[in-house]
Parts: structure tokens; sequence; C-alpha cells
């Protein structure tokens, strides 16, 4: 009577994670207006994902925020009626994007585990003029397109949290013709944390 007995190589690497939240800081450059062009430094957003049975691709969604400002120095400016005024400006557009996401992760069991993704959804835009004493403001909702790229470094190998890092390009239908603007568009850095379980 003779035996064989095989072992069988597991193909299927853990998965990343099942369910990801995340909390980063989103410094932001703005593209594409004559409204304002500083970056902005007050910027965050959150998130959740959750990895779907193939263990490389995710679903899930987020919220993030950014305050772009800018001053404009004294200056006169002629008027339509053949008169002036003087005066300086400050400039604001404040962004809410809102996102339904997908997330492709080319690996898994690193510990720097790189993706690539794409967001859709929709974001609220205000735009502020301040001028002495007065205020001109507008807002609206847009369409949002969003591709990203990022890695999620990782302490050890199947850590329950993480470093997330990476850069999104934010293309949004608002438009404002009183301040020059055609849509919203911005180059976005996310540094932050990540935790799984």
């Amino acid at each position: 009577m003779t035996g064989i007995s095989s072992f069988a190589q597991n193909d299927n690497p853990r998965p990343l994670f099942n369910q990801m939240g995340f909390l980063s800081w989103n410094p932001s450059i703005p593209m594409d207006n004559n409204f304002v062009s500083a970056t902005s430094y007050k910027g965050g957003s959150f998130g959740f994902r959750k990895m779907l049975k193939s263990g490389k691709v995710s679903i899930g969604g987020d919220m993030s925020w950014n305050a772009f400002q800018e001053y404009a120095d004294r200056k006169t400016y002629p008027l339509g009626n053949n008169g002036a005024v003087t005066t300086d400006f400050v400039k604001y557009i404040y962004t809410l994007p809102i996102a339904v996401t997908g997330h492709y992760y080319f690996s898994s069991e690193k510990l720097l585990n790189l993706y690539a993704g794409l967001g859709i959804g929709t974001t609220y835009g205000k735009e502020e003029l301040y001028y002495n004493t007065y205020v001109t403001e507008d807002y609206q909702w847009g369409f949002l397109v969003r591709p990203e790229v990022g890695l999620i470094i990782k302490p050890q190998l199947h850590s329950g949290w993480g470093i997330l890092a990476g850069c999104r390009y934010n293309y949004s239908t608002n438009e404002q013709t009183d301040f020059d603007i055609p849509n919203l568009q911005s180059v976005e850095f996310q540094v932050g944390i990540a935790w799984n379980w």
C-alpha cells in the first residue's frame, strides 16, 4: 500500500485589509482660474474603503475640504461709468468634494503598498470677495471626477494601521463667470493615517 501526499501552495495572498478608514491632511494647489492661485494648506479628508473578494480592489467613499485664500494689494480700478474705485481685496474659494471611490492595489503582503484609484461625485464650491466693508459671494454644486495614486506604508507586515500618502487631481464643473472661474481644478496631496479591521 502506497500513499501520496501533496501540499498546495496558497496562491492567494492575504488582502491588505478587509475594511479601512483614513484621516488625512490635504494641501492643495488650485489650477486654471484667475481668481485664486495661492496654495491652500487648510484642507483635509476622511473616508472609508471596503475590499472586494478579489483582495485587489476596494470600493468606498470620502469627503474632503479645502479653503483657498489670496490677498490682492490696494489698487484703483476703473468703472464703466467713467468713475473709479480704490480698494484691496481678499479672495476665498471653499470646496467640499464628496465622492464614491474605487481603488486597485498592486500588492498586499508588503510594507509599501501602491494603489491607483478614481473618485466620482459632486463638489460644493463657495467663492467670496471681500473689499472694504463689502462682500460679494456665490456658491454652486458641480460634477466631480478625481483620479489618484498613492501608497499605504505599514510599520509591520500585517499591522492594523499605516501611513497613507498620495496625490489626487480634482476636476469639478463648478462655474462662476463673474469671478472668472470656468471650473474648479486642483492638485491635492494627502498625508495621513489609515487603520484597518
